[in-house]
């Protein structure tokens, strides 16, 4: 009998109870196990929000404050320059309109550059070095919320290499179990004069990443060319140091990210403010905003009400006006079992029991064994209970709408 405890000794339990041999390189229904398991896993949480599913740690976000910035920006078009650079990653942020009523949101930019590019074309007149006020509503749930630093780059100065002749750049970014940041702030431009001569490329400063991070990627744009390609992964979070030897033709096919893609799937609970003793109590909806709060919802910070917009984002329904951190108690619903294990997410006993008696009905769909019709009418009956144990809980912790600082956790 398998312990629970993880998710290979859930994927043994039903293989043993499928009659299988449930060594790696003996059944043939090992790896159809792990594809049963992760599809058993996803109806299981598709089926109800568990609120007891809820991730160890509450995600630490880091809110910024609006920006006073100087542009230019002809009309009709989609460009916008900055007077000064930012250092962060504008993407998502949007600009107010100095004397209309619009905004625009920001949909390209390179952290520690000055160029912009917004998803709509400029309405009325030019703006030539026109003060205007970029905002930020919307924030990725991603557990690394930064992006690096710039890396130095010179030539190696050991002879020929295969870095073709021109101008670089080169863009890192970092990599954890749930997936890569968007790339980080370009390297100063590094030109190839002779390749048969200097040909190797000498990357340092590759700035290690925040707790979370398993790996950093480097990127490279091609001679004289702005698009940056995958040209290499460094798989620890200490070297910092990387020599270029590839050629444009060799480097890979993926573009360096745009969109920050590090979170979990993650179903919202609820939000406090720690440094004022705020508290968000969620999930709400955009519609329920409206009816309840005011059309709009007066200004205030902290911010009193959200909507989530995406899976992997929330948006405030009002602008934050200064910076702050916002604990985000929420559920980890990770994509697959293979990015993160049931032990890593607080769950109760019963919980890995479901995901076996799943995984075994799924296991049996997939063989077409006779034996699937009594496997799913267990696990749909164990659904149930979850579910009728859950509702329990949630009328005990949120029956008032009011959160305890330190909410219990079920299980």
């Amino acid at each position: 009998m398998g312990s629970f405890d993880d998710w290979p000794s859930i994927r043994l339990d039903a293989l043993d109870r499928a009659e299988e041999e449930t060594g790696a390189g003996l059944s043939e229904f090992y790896a159809l196990a792990a594809r049963a398991g992760d599809r058993a896993y996803h109806d299981l949480l598709s089926r109800h929000p568990f609120l007891f599913s809820r991730a160890r740690r509450p995600l630490i976000l880091q809110a910024k404050g609006d920006i006073t910035a100087t542009i230019t920006w002809t009309t009709a078009t989609y460009a916008v320059t900055l007077s000064a650079s930012v250092a962060y990653s504008l993407v998502g942020w949007k600009i107010k309109h100095p004397t209309r009523n619009e905004v625009y949101r920001i949909v390209a930019h390179i952290p520690g550059g000055t160029a912009l590019t917004v998803e709509a074309p400029l309405q009325g007149s030019t703006l030539t070095s026109q003060s205007v006020t970029i905002v930020k509503d919307e924030y990725d749930l991603g557990e690394i919320q930064s992006v690096p630093t710039a890396p130095t780059t010179a030539l190696a100065g050991v002879g020929a290499g295969n870095v073709d002749d021109g101008a670089h750049l080169y863009r890192i970014t970092f990599v954890s179990a749930n997936g890569e940041t968007e790339a980080g702030v370009a390297s100063a431009s590094l030109t190839v004069a002779d390749k048969t001569a200097n040909g190797k490329v000498s990357v340092s400063a590759i700035q290690t990443g925040p707790p979370g991070t398993l790996k950093r990627r480097l990127y490279r744009t091609k001679a004289g060319l702005t698009v940056y390609y995958a040209l290499a992964t460094i798989d620890d979070n200490i070297t910092t140091t990387y020599t270029d030897n590839v050629a444009d033709a060799s480097l890979g096919t993926d573009e360096a990210p745009t969109i920050n893609r590090t979170s979990a799937v993650r179903h919202i609970v609820g939000m406090w403010c720690p440094e004022t003793g705020g508290e968000v109590d969620g999930p709400i909806t955009e519609e329920e905003i409206h009816r309840d709060y005011g059309d709009p919802p007066s200004p205030s910070w902290p911010p009193d009400k959200y909507a989530r917009v995406a899976e992997d984002k929330i948006r405030f329904s009002q602008y934050p006006s200064q910076d702050g951190l916002i604990e985000v108690a929420h559920t980890a619903i990770p994509r697959d079992l293979s990015v993160c294990q049931p032990w890593e997410i607080v769950v109760p006993r019963d919980w890995r029991w479901a995901l076996s008696d799943g995984t075994l009905y799924f296991l049996y769909v997939m063989k077409h064994d006779d034996r699937a019709a009594g496997a799913g009418a267990r696990w749909e009956k164990t659904i149930g209970d979850l579910i009728s144990d859950d509702n329990l809980k949630k009328l005990g912790l949120e029956g008032s709408r009011v959160r305890r600082r330190r909410e219990p956790v079920g299980g």
